[in-house]
């Protein structure tokens, strides 16, 4: 499959809801992040959610305008894992979330990285 990443903005912070349309159809994409962290830990602070010891993780939602509901589901920054959302393949391959970024604007180095397919 050829996989285009989709435009998540991770200085926005998490929760974050864009739109995008891919080949002709309209989604929309809900992203948030379901860490338990310090709140006394620094804004820098980096949590890599591929780590066997991570906090917690993230859930991806997707909506097809007129279809409703494709996918709500739990996400692991696993490359080869690729959920089915109606016609579309989904995978998260990176997820690094920063404290600041959680319900929070700023550049604190969070990284994530979701893609998308057509399912073949």
């Amino acid at each position: 499959m050829d996989f285009t990443p989709l435009p998540v903005l991770p200085d926005l912070g998490l929760p974050q809801a864009f739109a995008c349309d891919i080949a002709g159809v309209a989604y929309e994409f809900g992203l948030y992040a379901n860490l338990t962290v310090p709140e006394t830990d620094p804004a820098e602070k980096r949590y890599d959610l591929a780590a066997p010891d991570a906090p917690g993780f993230l859930v991806l939602r997707v909506v097809q305008q007129g279809a409703g509901v494709l996918l709500l589901r739990k996400l692991a920054p696993e490359p080869g894992l690729v959920h089915r959302a109606g016609a579309l393949a989904v995978r998260l391959t990176a997820a690094t979330v920063a404290r600041g970024n959680l319900n929070g604007l700023g550049s604190f180095g969070s990284r994530i990285t979701v893609e998308v397919a057509p399912w073949a």
